[in-house]
């Protein structure tokens, strides 16, 4: 994140930032360009002095909390264990289980990042100066490239799906 908002920052500083009309992102840099993105209303300097401070305190504590939380221990435990089961029976036989999957670590972080930072937001909320964002993927199973975006999601092994503004879908719906 730290790398990401140096870019921004120097884009900003030459005055291009305004100017961009997608912002493509991966792994860290899709939370801060996320953010960047749908906090439309928040001049740069603010943007930039609230993720200093996430930067500099972290998600853990939030994580850890999250993860404390009595509906969330066991079903991360278990996802854990059968994962990790999984991965021996692999690399033992031919044969790899499949296990129905629990709330995952990846899940935890994703709700603290729904509750800290995008709280009540989906792909196609207003934007700043309506950029378009793309955000990159990979399903680590099958090692499947995914793309989430302002306007469309999908990759080559699913399709893609398109994200319809409500006025669209009220328009199509009255046809």
């Amino acid at each position: 994140m730290a790398f990401h908002l140096g870019c921004l920052r120097a884009l900003d500083d030459l005055g291009i930032l305004e100017k961009i009309g997608v912002l493509s992102t991966i792994s860290g840099g899709s939370v801060i360009g996320a953010y960047y993105a749908y906090t439309p209303d928040k001049p740069f300097c603010k943007f930039e002095s609230d993720v200093r401070l996430y930067l500099r305190n972290g998600f853990h504590r939030k994580i850890v909390a999250e993860l404390m939380r009595p509906n969330n221990l066991l079903p991360c435990m278990a996802d854990f264990i059968c994962n990790k089961g999984a991965a021996l029976i692999g690399r033992v036989t031919p044969w790899e289980p499949e296990f129905k999957r629990h709330l995952s670590r990846t899940d935890i972080f994703h709700n603290v990042l729904k509750d800290e930072l995008f709280p009540g937001l989906m792909l196609n909320s207003p934007r700043r100066n309506n950029i378009e964002v793309v955000v990159g993927a990979c399903e680590l199973r099958t090692g499947s490239a995914f793309r989430f975006s302002s306007a469309k999601s999908g990759g080559w092994r699913h399709g893609e799906s398109l994200l319809l503004r409500r006025s669209d879908r009220q328009r199509l719906c009255s046809a």
